[in-house]
């Protein structure tokens, strides 16, 4: 953590500690500042993009004041790697029409007709494979709710793959399970109001549900971030609207007759935006209730 005033550092700190969850990385950092400044403060930590935050203390504030804040840094995407086995390119799968990503996605790497790995995409639709110094090959992309596609790519020049596929329905209208990772309930802006449409797609899950009673099921909320106010405030306001939609979603399907030990609400405020938007109708996307199947370790 650096702060800085005037182009002067006057404060750096490397303190980090870990969470007893063994993940998530906190920085337990405090700092006395003068007020009737304005400091910038840039947060940075290996293997993640550096984050920058003004910090405006001018005009009247109460002695004692404490102002808390909250940093969350992306991790750096990565590029192209050599190993001993070939060399890593990262790709990702994404809906042809929205160029949304698709999470419940999976990739076949063929050369010739042998099929040389299958892979998983993560919750961002994003994978990575080997390929060998002037290997060719084909990568058939397969989504529930999508036209499958192969297509052919050369190791040369090959930096990251971008497979695009075209919708055909609905994610869950042939009842697979793994469907679940590619709905998105979206919503209006400051609502948790389920339309018509959407509910459609809830009814669908649930008829998978009921033939599944072994899935249990994370019900993500997320909001986009058009709230004009401070930091805190607009955090905590998205917080609770994105716990409410995922509430809303959750009784739903509870309505339709799934257990709510099997429904976990979870609210992420706006930390993951599928786009990077600050206006309504570019953020219509990020306003949304998304699931993820638990899987038992």
């Amino acid at each position: 953590i650096k702060i800085q005033f005037e182009e002067q550092t006057i404060v750096l700190s490397s303190r980090r500690t870990v969470k007893t969850d063994g993940l998530t990385v906190g920085n337990q950092f405090e700092v006395e500042l003068m007020s009737g400044r304005v400091y910038r403060a840039v947060i940075s930590a290996p293997g993640y993009e550096p984050a920058e935050i003004q910090l405006d203390y001018r005009g009247a504030i109460p002695s004692g004041r404490t102002d808390v804040r909250t940093v969350y840094l992306e991790p750096i995407r990565p590029g192209p790697q050599t190993t001993e086995d070939g060399r890593i390119v990262p790709g990702i799968v994404v809906d042809a029409k929205t160029g949304l990503p698709l999470p419940a996605s999976v990739i076949r790497k063929f050369v010739g007709e042998e099929v040389r790995a299958v892979t998983e995409v993560d919750r961002n639709g994003e994978f990575a494979i080997t390929v060998q110094p002037g290997e060719g090959f084909e990568l058939e992309a397969r989504s529930h709710g999508y036209a499958t596609k192969k297509i052919h790519f050369e190791e040369s020049g090959l930096e990251k793959i971008r497979i695009e596929l075209e919708p055909q329905g609905e994610p869950c209208d042939q009842g697979v399970p793994e469907c679940i990772d590619n709905v998105r309930i979206y919503f209006a802006l400051n609502s948790s109001e389920i339309s018509a449409k959407e509910m459609k797609k809830i009814q669908d899950m649930a008829v998978i549900l009921k033939k599944n009673p072994d899935i249990k099921i994370e019900v993500q909320g997320h909001t986009d971030r058009t709230y004009r106010g401070p930091e805190e405030r607009a955090f905590q306001y998205n917080l609770v609207l994105s716990r409410e939609r995922a509430r809303t979603v959750q009784q739903a399907l509870m309505k339709l007759g799934i257990s709510k030990e099997r429904l976990v609400v979870k609210g992420y405020s706006y930390l993951r935006p599928i786009v990077q938007a600050g206006d309504a109708l570019k953020g219509a996307v990020n306003r949304r209730v998304e699931f993820r199947r638990i899987r038992e370790q």
